[in-house]
């Protein structure tokens, strides 16, 4: 019952995002420096950035002023430092030696996701990595922005304004070398098993891995890459769960969104029936991460 009360009160919420990414498939783009990092899609107007689209960090200097403070025995040997925000392990920034952000990773507290109920073992999924933060017990999705091999040997990178945030993407596999993902969207689908699924306005063209009509939903990756329909050029990723973990309470951000079932089929065109019963029953949890400057512009213009 309460699932269906949750769904029935998003559904009211997310119905006016959703004429506007139709409306907005006529919006005339423009391509957009890749030299932001934004983490959070907003279901509303939130011009303050208060609950979304949260502006973060490029380098430790702009870090130590948002709270942002280095963890230790996170990553070691990796040639990064972890940094989380007021003392919170689900959402943390890496930077290289020099400095300057080189990826990202979102963890979930194992027990948490016990908790949920949702019948997948993220122990044999390689995008997860189980690891210790913060003194938690956590699964973790990490994306480099720097060749993780360059990071290892030391090297980092110095940071203007208008330099890229991300060189390109490389996902952390669990046993095995990092997975690099292609920024042209030609190039995404000849080099990996992603598949291409729907555009919504202010998040991109949608691609997840290897989702098609008969997926399972039980070994569902969490990560899924945005690309701009114009450009076809990555604009940024997301990390995606079954399941509703607890948010932390305030003073921590509200970092994830929680959509209802009723989008599957407008994200997922191609995916499993799967997909939007699971949503119907366990929920979501998500994060966005963008490159672009106001990704709340983006559309679905070709």
């Amino acid at each position: 019952m309460r699932r269906k009360q949750l769904d029935s009160a998003r559904a009211m919420a997310l119905t006016t995002v959703l004429l506007l990414a139709v409306l907005g498939a006529g919006a005339v783009v423009q391509g957009a420096r890749l030299n932001r990092l934004t983490a959070k899609y907003g279901l509303l107007p939130d011009p303050l950035h208060l609950n979304s689209f949260f502006d973060l960090p490029r380098t430790t200097e702009d870090a130590v002023k948002d709270k942002w403070a280095p963890v230790a025995g996170v990553l070691a040997g990796k040639g990064v430092s972890v940094w989380c925000r007021d003392g919170d392990y689900r959402v943390c920034l890496l930077f290289d030696k020099l400095g300057s952000v080189a990826g990202i990773q979102v963890s979930h507290s194992v027990e948490a996701l016990k908790q949920t109920g949702v019948p997948q073992d993220f122990s044999t999924i390689p995008d997860w990595t189980r690891q210790t933060v913060l003194g938690e017990d956590v699964y973790s999705a990490i994306a480099y922005f720097e060749d993780p091999s360059a990071l290892q040997r030391g090297e980092g990178r110095t940071l203007t304004k208008d330099t890229n945030t991300a060189e390109g993407i490389w996902i952390e596999q669990s046993g095995a070398a990092p997975q690099k993902i292609a920024f042209e969207e030609s190039e995404l689908a000849s080099t990996t098993a992603y598949t291409r699924q729907g555009c919504l306005f202010g998040q991109g063209r949608h691609y997840f891995y290897n989702l098609t009509k008969e997926s399972s939903c039980t070994d569902r990756r969490p990560y899924y890459m945005l690309y701009e329909a114009k450009t076809k050029q990555m604009l940024g990723f997301g990390v995606i769960i079954f399941g509703e973990p607890p948010q932390r309470s305030f003073p921590h951000r509200k970092w994830f969104l929680h959509a209802p079932s009723f989008v599957a089929p407008f994200v997922t065109p191609n995916g499993p029936a799967c997909t939007q019963q699971w949503m119907h029953k366990y929920g979501t949890t998500s994060l966005h991460v963008f490159f672009r400057p106001k990704p709340w512009k983006i559309s679905c213009k070709e």
